[in-house]
């Protein structure tokens, strides 16, 4: 009799269950909208060498918004494999500050160099460079403060990208240039955060 009754309410309450399916395929969207969201790295760090070519699938290094980093280290490379591990909180805090200062969210590689050419047009040309590094970062929309912001209206949903030749060297040689050497600071961070990738974090 209570089967019986059942049935007939379920019958008589469609609205019901469809609301309730309703409810499951938006919980559904939602959860895999954040988890596409966790997915996309908040920074991304790679060099590209004047002599070597750039055949490497991915950056050299990925840091996720929840604080997964990648390490894609080329076959040629003496560490060549995919590292994962976590950064703390303390570490992740630190390099959002970093990739949120002024100078690195509105990068202008031209702005850059002319403001260097201008500083050594009275001054002996720096020595060239043979061997030519380019700092390649890709980074999402940053405060001062550090805070990552999200969404359309934060540089057009678009990561800043940043490619600049030389950056320590330069750096070193233009003190003066604010854009450069917070540059500088933070792809000081990077490396150092790239170097913890070793044997007990290698996936493959």
């Amino acid at each position: 009799m209570i089967k019986e009754e059942f049935s007939l309410i379920e019958r008589n309450t469609p609205c019901r269950s469809s609301l309730s399916r309703r409810l499951f395929v938006v919980a559904a969207l939602m959860s895999i909208s954040s988890s596409a969201l966790a997915e996309s790295p908040f920074i991304t760090f790679d060099q590209q060498h004047e002599l070597l070519a750039n055949s490497n699938p991915e950056p050299l290094l990925s840091i996720y918004a929840n604080g997964k980093t990648r390490a894609v280290y080329p076959e040629f490379m003496t560490k060549a494999g995919v590292y994962e591990w976590q950064l703390t909180d303390t570490e992740l805090l630190a390099l959002h500050k970093l990739a949120g200062k002024s100078g690195v969210q509105q990068f202008d590689e031209q702005a850059v160099q002319e403001e260097i050419e201008e500083n050594n047009q009275n001054t002996p040309l720096l020595q060239s460079i043979s061997d030519s590094t380019t700092t390649v970062i890709n980074v999402k929309s940053a405060n001062e403060s550090g805070e990552v912001l999200e969404g359309p209206s934060a540089n057009n949903g678009e990561l800043q990208n940043i490619s600049f030749e030389d950056v320590p060297q330069m750096a070193e040689q233009n003190p003066d240039v604010a854009e450069l050497t917070q540059l500088d600071s933070l792809q000081s961070r990077l490396e150092a955060i790239l170097d913890q990738a070793n044997q007990s974090n290698r996936i493959k």
